[in-house]
This record gives C-alpha cells, structure tokens and sequence, in this order.
C-alpha cells in the first residue's frame, strides 16, 4: 500500500513536470541577465532520453507493480494502455532534463571562455609593460 502510494505521488510529480515542459517553450533555464544559448538538438540528446525514458519507465513500473497487476487482473487491458502512457511521460521528463543538461553545458562552456579570454587579456597586458631599462635608474 505504502509502495502504491510512493508510486502515485511519484507519477503525478512526473506528470506535472511533463505538463510544465509542454506550457514553457524550450529556451533553456531562464536567467534574465544572459542570453540563452541556442542548442541544437544531436542525435545524443536523443539516445540519451530514450535511455533516460527507459530507465523511468522501469523505474515507475517497479514502483507501481502492485497497482498495475491489480488492474491488470481485473481489466486485461489496463497493462497495455498504462505502460505506453508511463513509457510516453517518462520520455518527455527525459528529454526536457537532456534539454536543461545541454543549455547548462552550453553555459559552462560560455562562461569558460570568458574566463579563459579574460586571463588571455592580462597575460597581454603583462606582456605589454615594459621592462625597466638602464637608463631610467641612471636619472634618478
């Protein structure tokens, strides 16, 4: 019964998430003061989120035996429209968590290279001063 629960509460909180990732348009997490990288999607992010989706779907599945084979037993097809609609939910939180992955790392990277340009521009600087020469300490 506890399982069942724990299995309930977790699919709604999935669901809610998939709900909120169809209502937001995908730009990524939002920071007004920085743009929003645009990341295009690879042929990973997709391997990865039906790897991802696989693993919830099991996951949820493990969680929600119980109740599934309860309905299963007393409609035969409650297993056959359950699992996709699982399967489904679970795919679309995999690939909105794949999305806010790769904005993020898109990010990251962003914020390296500034850094990595700003260290460039003081090793320049440094470059730039000029050595004391020989003449500067003979006026003094």
């Amino acid at each position: 019964m506890v399982t069942t629960a724990a299995a309930l509460i977790l699919f709604v909180f999935l669901a809610s998430n998939v709900g909120r990732a169809l209502l937001e348009p995908d730009r990524g997490p939002c920071n007004p003061l920085r743009h929003s990288p645009a990341v295009p999607v690879s042929p990973i992010q997709i391997l990865l989120a039906g790897a991802l989706g696989v693993v919830y779907t099991i996951l949820i599945c493990c969680a929600l035996h119980g109740l599934i084979y309860t309905l299963a037993f007393h409609l035969a097809w409650a297993s056959v429209i359950v699992i996709p609609a699982v399967l489904l939910i679970a795919c679309l939180t995999a690939w909105r968590n794949v999305r806010l992955w790769s904005y993020q790392s898109e990010e990251y990277a962003e914020l390296l290279q500034e850094n990595r340009n700003e260290l460039d521009e003081i090793e320049r600087l440094k470059k730039m001063r000029l050595p004391n020469s020989s003449w500067d300490h003979s006026q003094r």
